[in-house]
């Protein structure tokens, strides 16, 4: 009743004060506001975009709030350079034990699957293979990147192409889509579940390069989604990942794989297609390589996939940064046996 005796100047003022007043606590529940406050990065507080000094400022977008990897499960420089390198330079062999034999003396080749990726290309080929090690106890399954020009350039009209529904967590671009089930129906899946039954508590490591990196990305996933294994077992790394589906399918990998990391180096392409605007989106936590990658000098970035943050404030592209990881050729190091 009181309200019916205030002057109108009064009643706007006090509800334009209200709006104003961003007290929200956190970035997460400031970024998803929709009474036109935002998350400022410099101040780290909510507040209106015209208070903030930062030229970041998340609004309506609560999934790039910085946060940090979980402390039990830390990204390993060593792991990447010793053990996801050579898993992934395998790949690219057509007998890959020399590799594995050479760089991890105790992993050995079990089997492998080669399947065409798409309905478009039947030569446009997608490939795993699985491992095993009886002294770190892990079962390997790695994907192998892009074999050629035309995959390149499948992966980017990928964005002219349908998702699909994955499992309920998420949109998955067609093209990653029907090339991760096809190997899974081809024969990855019996390989995965033999060797779940003769190594019941082994980890597993799940590694993949370009095109590989999302088919890794979606084989985490399933294996977790479907009770397969315990999200805790696995260590999923991949390099040069495209992307590979939607904010949803994004936060459920944050949630649920603990031991994820998409290692980017310095200027590779590949981690910027297909675009964000597409409705796309980068699961974390990227590690950027902003050099070289001769010694362990990297960034973990805190953003799911932030533009002009890390590996996306990179406007020039070059592809040899694609195909070198580490200061190695990832697709050649199998022709000297990985010595």
């Amino acid at each position: 009743m009181l309200a019916h005796n205030l002057p109108f100047f009064l009643i706007f003022g006090l509800i334009g004060g209200c709006l104003s007043d961003c007290g929200y606590s956190s970035c997460e529940s400031c970024a998803a506001a929709i009474d036109g406050c935002g998350w400022c990065l410099v101040d780290a507080k909510c507040s209106k975009e015209a208070d903030c000094k930062s030229e970041i400022f998340l609004q309506n977008d609560s999934y790039n709030c910085p946060r940090s990897p979980n402390a039990n499960f830390p990204f390993d420089d060593t792991f990447g350079r010793k053990m996801a390198l050579p898993l992934l330079a395998a790949t690219y062999s057509p007998n890959p034990q020399p590799c594995l034999k050479n760089q991890l003396s105790t992993t050995y080749f079990y089997n492998s699957t080669l399947v065409a990726c798409d309905h478009y290309n039947k030569s446009d080929f997608c490939y795993s293979y699985t491992a095993f090690d009886l002294s770190r106890k892990a079962i390997m399954i790695a994907f192998r990147g892009t074999s050629g020009n035309f995959e390149t350039f499948a992966e980017i009209l990928g964005m002219l192409k349908k998702k699909d529904n994955f499992l309920n967590i998420g949109l998955i671009y067609d093209y990653f889509f029907n090339g991760f089930f096809f190997l899974w129906r081809a024969g990855l899946e019996a390989q995965v579940m033999t060797l779940r039954k003769v190594y019941p508590t082994y980890d597993v490591y799940i590694v993949g390069h370009s095109l590989g990196g999302s088919l890794a990305s979606l084989c985490a996933a399933y294996l977790v989604k479907r009770g397969l294994f315990e999200p805790e077992k696995i260590k999923m790394m991949t390099f040069g990942q495209p992307r590979t589906g939607d904010v949803r399918y994004a936060e459920w990998h944050d949630a649920n794989i603990p031991f994820s990391y998409r290692v980017v180096h310095h200027l590779d392409p590949i981690p910027h297609i297909p675009p964000q605007e597409v409705d796309l989106m980068h699961h974390r936590f990227e590690i950027w390589y902003d050099n070289a990658m001769t010694t362990a000098n990297y960034t973990i970035c805190p953003y799911g996939d932030l533009i002009g943050q890390c590996a996306n404030s990179k406007i020039m592209w070059q592809f040899d940064d694609h195909t070198h990881y580490y200061d190695t050729a990832v697709s050649d190091w199998w022709k000297t046996d990985c010595k």
